[in-house]
């Protein structure tokens, strides 16, 4: 029988280049913080993956650097196509590079 359950650091392991991420959460509720922390630090560490897409439905992060904030890495996250701007000052990382044409931002 396959193993169903893995670490968090084995399920970001499957993660390449160009890849689109889906992440759920509202402010600091819900979102799959192990695996941010997990790709955060491969990231860190190696440099993969890169330029990838982040989708999501509310706003996945708090107003500093909690949540899905911590992928605002300069090469990791290429695009990012969010909902809702409820907590834009939580995306203010991801707004600013769009501005610099280095990510690609649509709001929702």
């Amino acid at each position: 029988m396959r193993k169903k359950v893995v670490s968090a650091a084995q399920a970001i392991a499957i993660l390449r280049d160009g890849d689109t991420l889906c992440c759920s959460g509202f402010g600091a509720n819900g979102v799959p913080v192990e695996l941010i922390l997990a790709l955060e630090k491969r990231f860190l560490e190696t440099g993969a993956p890169r330029d990838l897409t982040l989708l999501f439905g509310g706003g996945p992060g708090d107003t500093a650097q909690g949540g899905a904030n911590r992928l605002a890495r300069e090469g990791l996250i290429k695009r990012v196509v969010g909902g809702t701007t409820a907590w834009c000052l939580s995306l203010a990382r991801w707004h600013c590079r769009a501005r610099s044409k280095r990510t690609t931002c649509h709001w929702g």
